[in-house]
């Protein structure tokens, strides 16, 4: 799509999607074109609304809304400067907290902080993904994976799949994508997964 010079508030839409599309200047929203029905608009409301207010006070490190319920990868107890875990943290290390709307949370125990979290939906439940040191001030780093249900409540333990500096997740019904960096180096993990 393309603003039509000199018409301000015009967008010429792509060939084949016949008409143009006119906003009125200084209104707020947003339109779309409905599927199915080519140029005609449906106003959208102006403005994000608050779907759910969930605690995470140390910190989210992902969201994602599994059907209608809101659920947070969050940290689970304070993470210093220098990443480590520190208030709350016991002999088995950090804590990844999966906040639930209207459900109590659940702590998970992880060898050190999480530095980077991923939620990914599947066909039933989500997959939960996260990069933790082996503990505060280790170099090597590990993905760990975990299955949750409909609920967004864990399905098992959670599993370390390998040793990741960086990842990127996709999915698609039961089936997982994950690319995962370490070194100089880019693996490609096809999964599974239901719970």
């Amino acid at each position: 799509m393309t603003l039509s010079p000199g018409a301000p508030g015009t967008v010429t839409l792509s060939p084949g999607a016949p008409g143009t599309v006119t906003l009125s200047p200084g209104a707020p929203g947003t339109a779309t074109l409905s599927p199915g029905a080519p140029g005609t608009v449906t106003p959208l409301p102006a403005g994000p609304g608050v779907l759910a207010r969930l605690p995470a006070e140390h910190g989210v490190l992902e969201a994602l809304l599994l059907g209608e319920r809101p659920l947070v990868l969050a940290h689970g107890n304070v993470v210093d400067e220098k990443g480590c875990a520190r208030e709350g943290s016991d002999i088995r290390g950090a804590k990844l907290r999966i906040v639930r709307g209207g459900e109590a949370p659940i702590d998970i125990a992880t060898p050190g902080a999480p530095s980077l979290a991923a939620l990914r939906p599947l066909a039933v439940g989500a997959l939960a993904l996260w990069i933790s040191p082996l503990g505060c001030g280790a170099e090597r780093r590990v993905l760990y994976g975990l299955v949750l249900d409909a609920t967004g409540a864990p399905v098992g333990e959670p599993l370390p799949i390998a040793d990741a500096e960086t990842f990127a997740a996709a999915s698609s019904g039961s089936d997982a994508d994950v690319w995962l960096r370490n070194g100089d180096k880019v693996f490609w993990l096809r999964m599974s997964c239901a719970p």
